[in-house]
C-alpha cells in the first residue's frame, strides 16, 4: 500500500501546483515579432547574369540587333556591291562576267 500513498501524494502535489498558475505578462508585439522571425523571407540576391536575362533587357538587345541589321542592309545596296566587286577584280587583274556561273 505504500505505492498507493505515493501515487496519491503525487496526484495531490500535481493538483496543488495548478493553484500557483498565474497569467504571464508579454509584450504586445511578441506574437508579431515571433511570426516575423519564423516566416522571414530571405532576400534574393540578383546576380549580373540574372539581370541580363530579364525580359526587358532581352527585348532591348534584340531590338538593337534588328535595328543595326536594318541600317546595314539599307546602306549596303546592290550598286555598292557591284562597284566593290569591280574594284576588287581590277586590283587583282581578274575578269568579272555579268553572267552567273550557276544556271537555274
Amino acid at each position: 500500500m505504500k505505492t498507493t500513498k505515493k501515487i496519491e501524494e503525487k496526484t495531490a502535489a500535481a493538483f496543488n501546483s495548478l493553484d500557483t498558475i498565474s497569467a504571464v505578462k508579454v509584450s504586445p508585439f511578441f506574437k508579431e515579432r515571433t511570426l516575423n522571425l519564423l516566416f522571414k523571407e530571405e532576400e534574393q540576391k540578383v546576380t549580373l547574369l540574372e539581370r541580363f536575362l530579364s525580359p526587358q533587357i532581352q527585348f532591348v538587345a534584340i531590338m538593337a540587333i534588328v535595328l543595326i541589321n536594318v541600317v546595314t542592309i539599307y546602306n549596303y545596296s546592290e550598286s555598292n556591291y557591284n562597284s566593290d566587286l569591280n574594284t576588287f577584280s581590277e586590283s587583282y587583274n581578274l575578269s568579272v562576267s555579268e553572267e552567273s556561273l550557276i544556271q537555274f
